[in-house]
Formats: C-alpha cells, sequence, structure tokens
C-alpha cells in the first residue's frame, strides 16, 4: 500500500499511519517501526494513533526469540510518547505489561505501572494480579501480598490465574477449572 501510493506522489500522514497500524496488527512489528522511521525521516508528523500502534505492534508480534528486542523498542517509542506528551491507550499498557512481565523486568515494569497509574484508567484485577506476580517474582513478597489481600472476595486469585495464563505459565484447561472452583465458592459464600 505505501509502496504503490508511494510510486504516485501521494503520501499522506494517513496512508503511513494505515500502513503502520496494518503492520502491527499482523505481528510485523519491525516493518511498523521501518515505516514510522520513513515517516519521520519525510517529515511527516507522528500521531498518538501510529506511536499507540506501533508500540502495540511490538509488543504483541514479537515471537520468543526476539522478544527483547521488540520489548526495546517498545519501551523507547513508550519514553517518546512521554516526550511528545502524547497518550498511551489501555490496551497498549496491557501489553506493555504482560511483555515487561513475561521477560521479568520488574523495574521497568513498575515505571510503566506508575504511569498507567497516573493516566486515570480504572485496572483490572487481572492487571492487579500480573503487579502482584512481578512483585513475586522480584521477591517483593509484602508487596504482592498487599495487592492480592487488597483485590475483593477470590478476585485477587482470579487475577493471579489470569496473570498466569496470559504469561502463558498455566494451562488454559487448569486455570478454567480453578477459575470456576473460586466462583463457586464465591457464590455459596
Amino acid at each position: 500500500m505505501l509502496d504503490l501510493a508511494s510510486g504516485k506522489g501521494v503520501v499522506t500522514q494517513s496512508i503511513f499511519e494505515d500502513a503502520i497500524t496494518a503492520c502491527s496488527q499482523h505481528g510485523k512489528w519491525r516493518k511498523a517501526v521501518d515505516v514510522m522511521e520513513k515517516m519521520h525521516s519525510k517529515g511527516v508528523p507522528v500521531s498518538e494513533a501510529t506511536m499507540n500502534a506501533a508500540i502495540h505492534g511490538c509488543c504483541v508480534g514479537s515471537s520468543a526469540s526476539n522478544r527483547y528486542n521488540g520489548l526495546s523498542t517498545a519501551m523507547s517509542l513508550f519514553h517518546d510518547m512521554k516526550i511528545k506528551q502524547f497518550h498511551c491507550k489501555l490496551p497498549v499498557y496491557a501489553s506493555l505489561l504482560t511483555k515487561l512481565s513475561s521477560a521479568g523486568l520488574a523495574s521497568e515494569f513498575d515505571m510503566v505501572w506508575s504511569q498507567l497509574e497516573a493516566s486515570g484508567f480504572a485496572v483490572s484485577d487481572a492487571m492487579y494480579g500480573l503487579r502482584a506476580e512481578v512483585l513475586g517474582l522480584s521477591s517483593r513478597i509484602k508487596e504482592a501480598n498487599a495487592i492480592v489481600d487488597a483485590l475483593s472476595n477470590s478476585s485477587g486469585l482470579l487475577a493471579l490465574l489470569t496473570a498466569g495464563k496470559l504469561r502463558g505459565l498455566l494451562r488454559c484447561d487448569d486455570v478454567n477449572s480453578a477459575e470456576k472452583e473460586l466462583r463457586l465458592v464465591s457464590i455459596n459464600r
């Protein structure tokens, strides 16, 4: 699409943004970043939506073998967004936190988490579960326990189960049966 438009000399911000979004949605995070660099070199301004799409693409499109490279690029773009005073969307925070959690990068997770809290988004129990998991894995057990204790009823355990499922630590059928048991306990109280 971008090559076709370039040949006709009609490359607009919208065309670049559509190309970046399409690449990101199809797991082609490197291509999305290349298009964004081309956009920058042509003097076309990068929008908040474009940055969100590129970060999300870096997180969900990077495989286990290149996740640190994709994550490193996502974090660089995240810092650029803050400098430009752009705002991340909630799904971008979620994908970035999930990737940081799976990489075991607790300090980076904390930095992104503080930005999420400052953004004013409502944080789900599942995201709190992810936070509790990262704290626990980094030997900050008291902080992890405080999060789980603060969650209502059995939602803390459900959140940790969901975080484990997101990270691929637990099999879906194990999580699903544990979730059913926890929900039954909550209903019967």
